[in-house]
């Protein structure tokens, strides 16, 4: 992968699972680029452009990553545009990009001051691209430019079979703050691979738990020589706390390394009292919403299902909410969720804009890019004269093409809740209640008192 930029790429910073990817080749690609033109420098727009990749297949996917900032003005708009390369089959860019043949456009991107804004185009290329081609592409912000090479070779994909990324979902935090990163892994080749997956931390950090198990040496944590299936993704989290007494500002560093191919993290401190911040994948817009509930996704699950009570009495209303947070390396089209429950236990109040049939509940999602999160709430009616204890179970199901990768786990999820008995709707049970356990206590204090005054 050759990279050229007119400008040098500054203060990436903490980026969300996709970016953070590409945060050592666009690194790679500013210590090689040349210094800034006037013109650059008077609009202080700065761009850079990578696919992660050396070379790639005929027919593979891809995903550009678009870098752009400025440092100028406290917030100012820029128009970027990518030229797509030749051999481009299908193009999805993110953030409401358009296409105009082999064009992506962005119109007036937002940028604030010395903060990066990263935009994406995930494309397939054509099959039939021959040997050695060279495919380009340029990307342009302002009267910056920059460009990304890769070799089209059959069979293979580079020296470095996988990519990886690194996040734990934050720019700041507070001292304390316990943080989860989440390291995804893919093979992107066709067979078997076996390597090393490997963490560094800061030392300002105490390591609490790592899944799967690892090798710990502080302040290195490795899984020893995984094995990969071809075209496999796995995740690995891992559970760290700030010290108390770190610096406020300092900067809590992650490196993640799979056989020689690099992704970065970067949280900073803030002091007490500052609220600490999500970074861009978590506070990515949701793609859909029919509900405005509170309830967060859980950070390192891909498909989640949570239920507003574990009770409910015959005949009440239970809340489920559906999540899906894209914590996979590719784009996720069209996938479907189905939820299916027992009609002799419970029908459907409210589908949240799924379809509804027999024992079964459907939703189709949009698509979803990397770090790109959909929900929905929907309400089940529990039928009258279920018998107290009754557990119910409904079981949804996430499938689709793009998630096949993801283990049964990932894409199952089981909300239960247990009838409970009817409780008095008025207060009348509980007075005659009260009544009937003072009485002897009242008599008995009567009798007293005629006793004392005979």
């Amino acid at each position: 992968m050759t990279h050229v930029s007119v400008s040098t790429i500054r203060g990436i910073g903490s980026l969300a699972v996709v970016f953070s990817l590409f945060a050592a080749p666009i690194a790679s690609a500013a210590s090689s680029s040349s210094s800034s033109s006037s013109s650059s420098v008077q609009d202080g727009v700065t761009v850079g452009v990578t696919d992660g990749q050396d070379h790639v297949a005929p027919g593979a996917y891809l995903t550009y990553a678009v870098t752009v900032q400025q440092s100028v003005s406290p917030s100012k708009t820029v128009d970027v545009s990518l030229t797509l390369p030749s051999y481009v089959n299908t193009a999805t860019p993110s953030d409401s990009g358009k296409q105009v043949g082999n064009l992506i456009l962005w119109d007036n991107v937002g940028l604030t001051q010395n903060t990066a804004k990263v935009l994406t185009v995930s494309i397939n290329l054509q099959p039939n691209i021959p040997q050695n081609t060279q495919l380009v592409a340029k990307a342009q912000a302002g009267n910056d430019q920059a460009t990304d090479t890769t070799i089209v070779q059959s069979g293979t994909t580079g020296s470095h079979p996988f990519l990886i990324s690194i996040t734990d979902n934050k720019t700041s935090a507070n001292p304390g703050d316990q943080l989860t990163y989440i390291v995804a892994v893919k093979n992107m080749n066709t067979f078997t691979e076996h390597a090393d997956v490997k963490v560094s931390l800061s030392g300002q950090v105490a390591i609490d738990d790592t899944n799967p198990p690892s090798t710990v040496s502080y302040p290195s944590i490795t899984w020893s020589n995984v094995s990969f299936a071809g075209n496999e993704q796995k995740l690995f989290t891992i559970d760290a706390t700030i010290n108390k007494r770190v610096t406020a500002y300092t900067s809590i560093t992650a490196q993640a390394n799979v056989d020689g191919t690099t992704a970065n993290d970067t949280t900073t401190v803030v002091p007490y009292g500052t609220a600490a911040s999500s970074s861009s994948r978590s506070s990515v817009r949701s793609a859909s919403s029919a509900s405005s509930s509170s309830v967060n996704p859980s950070r390192s699950v891909l498909f989640r299902k949570v239920a507003d009570s574990s009770e409910v009495v015959p005949g009440g209303t239970i809340k489920y909410t559906l999540y899906v947070q894209n914590i996979l390396l590719n784009v996720i089209h069209n996938a479907v969720i189905t939820d299916r429950f027992d009609p002799s236990l419970m029908s459907v109040a409210d589908a949240g804009n799924g379809s509804a049939a027999a024992g079964q509940l459907q939703w189709t999602l949009p698509t979803l890019q990397p770090g790109q999160v959909w929900k929905t709430t929907y309400s089940m009616k529990v039928n009258p004269g279920i018998a107290n204890g009754t557990a119910i179970n409904n079981v949804a199901t996430l499938n689709g093409t793009d998630v096949a990768t993801a283990t049964l786990n990932e894409k199952v999820t089981v909300a239960t809740a247990n009838v409970v008995g009817t409780l008095p709707t008025t207060g009348a049970a509980y007075d005659l209640l009260a009544l009937i356990l003072i009485a002897p206590a009242a008599l008995g204090m009567a009798l007293l008192q005629r006793k004392v005054r005979g």
